[in-house]
């Protein structure tokens, strides 16, 4: 519900895993491509009768999204120890989805969406509020996993800005991550190498 799925959207499923959340968007999505590195896991998502389902069996950091077209819808309970290259991944290759609604690890979903003054927000809070608007839509708790995780985890939405400002990417970047490289130190001494 969260992803406002269309019945003319292709939505790109990262871990798919057994299926449970394919079958649902097979129902809804013009086109669903579910993207799964586990062997045993693809073999289960095989099983799912719907003709606008394509799986891909490869590793989400080795696969060119663009391949699947240019407005797509991102969906994915993504595996936390990758869950910023994943994430990371597509704005360093240009790739901007039209959203991404993602299931990441509690923590990591507050620094993703925390807000300019909170002690959550970093150089990648900084670098992923430029190309998207962020929400924080709820938590969801670990005893409802089996096997129950030690983290609780969080639903995280991505929309792509209607507008984004012209600019180099990489020095974008590059100042930004240097403008957080030590966050005790004043701003000025972090950004020595800058001519400002």
């Amino acid at each position: 519900d969260a992803a406002d799925i269309l019945p003319e959207d292709t939505v790109v499923e990262i871990g798919a895993g057994l299926g449970f959340v394919t079958e649902q968007l097979v129902k809804i999505a013009k086109k669903v491509v579910a993207i799964e590195l586990d062997e045993d896991m693809v073999r289960e998502l095989k099983k799912i009768p719907a003709n606008n389902l394509q799986i891909v069996h490869a590793d989400i950091l080795k696969t060119d999204l663009s391949q699947f077209g240019d407005n797509i819808k991102i969906v994915a309970n993504i595996p936390y120890y990758i869950t910023t290259p994943i994430i990371t991944k597509f704005i360093d290759e240009g790739y901007i989805p039209e959203q991404m609604v993602l299931m990441v690890q509690k923590e990591v979903g507050e620094r993703l969406s925390a807000s300019v003054g909170n002690s959550d927000y970093g150089a990648i809070t900084a670098i992923l509020n430029y190309f998207f608007d962020i929400e924080y839509l709820f938590t969801v708790d670990r005893n409802e996993f089996y096997p129950m995780p030690n983290v609780d985890s969080a639903i995280i939405k991505f929309t792509k800005k209607d507008t984004l400002l012209e600019c180099d990417y990489e020095k974008f970047k590059m100042l930004v991550m240097d403008a957080f490289k030590q966050k005790r130190k004043n701003l000025k001494n972090n950004l020595k190498k800058y001519n400002l």
